[in-house]
This record gives structure tokens, C-alpha cells and sequence, in this order.
């Protein structure tokens, strides 16, 4: 898989124009493919315009009440988002199911 090369032009603030080449890096905000590592491979129905009960349900159905794995997916979406609000409720979910993992597994010694 190789590289593609860029040639840039670029207007210097002096009226000198200068040409460079450098790697393309694909459009601004966007990861290229190669560089990619995140996988969804669980369909959970999540969306950011639902209540936090629903969004923390469906996920959690979907990894099989597995409150760590719930946890990992959503702090994984909320790593690789670019959107602030997806950002936001994805880390507050993610820390939700971490919390929940460790006070299960707390109560579950002391029996």
C-alpha cells in the first residue's frame, strides 16, 4: 500500500509563493483509512437525542449485560468521535458502566 505524494502551493504572506510536497493526509477532520484502528463490530441503537436510561439499555443488551464490555465500546466511541456532544455523553455513559462493573463486582465478594 503506498503513500501518495501531494505537491502544495502556498501563498506566503510576503507575495512569495513556495511549492513542497509532502504525504497526503486526506480532508480536514478525517482519518485517513490506513490509520484507522477503531471497530464497531456491535450494532447497540445508540444515539445521542436519547435518554441516558434508554442509551445505557440498549447497550448493555447488546454486549449481553456485560457492564465491562459496554464500558470499553462507549469509551471507545467516545475516543474516536469527532463530535463534541457524542464525545460527551459516550465518556459519561462509559464511566457510568465502569462504576457499575466495579460496585457489581464488589458486592458479588462479599457474599
Amino acid at each position: 500500500m503506498g503513500r501518495k505524494k501531494l505537491t502544495v502551493t502556498r501563498t506566503l504572506s510576503s507575495g512569495r509563493t513556495i511549492r513542497y510536497k509532502t504525504l497526503d493526509k486526506g480532508k480536514p477532520g478525517r482519518t485517513p483509512k490506513r490509520k484507522r484502528w477503531a471497530k464497531f463490530e456491535t450494532e447497540t441503537g445508540w444515539e445521542k437525542t436519547m435518554l441516558a436510561g434508554k442509551r445505557r439499555r440498549l447497550v448493555l443488551e447488546a454486549h449481553k449485560n456485560d457492564y465491562l464490555a459496554s464500558g470499553r465500546a462507549m469509551q471507545q466511541l467516545a475516543n474516536v468521535t469527532t463530535d463534541e456532544r457524542t464525545e460527551l455523553l459516550a465518556g459519561r455513559d462509559a464511566r457510568w458502566f465502569f462504576k457499575e462493573h466495579k460496585r457489581l463486582k464488589g458486592s458479588s465478594k462479599r457474599k
